[in-house]
């Protein structure tokens, strides 16, 4: 019974591995095609709009750490807020657009994905199911990042979260302080 089991774990291995060494790299027009069925511009214009309330939070900590305030309390202020955010927004897709971004997207499809797996992705993405699946990631994904990010900064605002942040860091740096 143990020299069958050990003959299947055996051939389930060998099976693997072959598939693994066997698989060929993937091929740039393959990656092209796939960016361009998932529409990896737009991908990455819902997904910044879903963090605009979080590039906003940012805009606004900077503002206050410029003015040196406690917090805003002009109209001004917060119009400066929109502001840098919009900037920081505009920024962010001017670097998404510059050509040298997507070609590090294609190295990283590349690395991560062979030839016959970005083939059957642009196969499952050409059939009404694969293409409607991916149109609701591209807006679930967003979502998930902005709740993520809103649970992180309500548990910063936790005053118990902070200080038992704080009592981890102590014992992390304690044996450092040189007394």
């Amino acid at each position: 019974m143990l020299t069958n089991i050990a003959k299947c774990l055996l051939g389930c291995y060998l099976t693997i591995t072959f598939q693994y060494a066997s698989a060929s790299p993937a091929k740039s027009n393959s990656i092209k095609e796939l960016l361009q069925l998932i529409d990896i511009q737009s991908t990455i214009q819902i997904e910044l709009n879903a963090l605009q309330p979080s590039i906003d939070r940012n805009a606004e900590r900077l503002l206050i750490k410029q003015l040196n305030k406690e917090k805003l309390s002009t109209v001004d202020e917060h119009l400066a807020v929109v502001q840098i955010g919009q900037l920081f927004k505009n920024t962010t897709e001017q670097f998404f657009q510059h050509p040298t971004t997507m070609r590090e997207i294609e190295n990283i499809y590349a690395k991560n994905l062979s030839e016959e797996e970005i083939q059957f992705y642009i196969q499952f993405l050409k059939t009404p199911n694969g293409s409607n699946i991916h149109k609701k990631l591209s807006v679930l994904n967003p979502q998930i990042l902005q709740y993520l990010n809103i649970m992180h900064n309500q548990a910063w605002k936790d005053p118990k979260q902070l200080e038992q942040f704080q009592n981890q860091i102590n014992k992390i740096i304690q044996p450092l302080r040189v007394e």
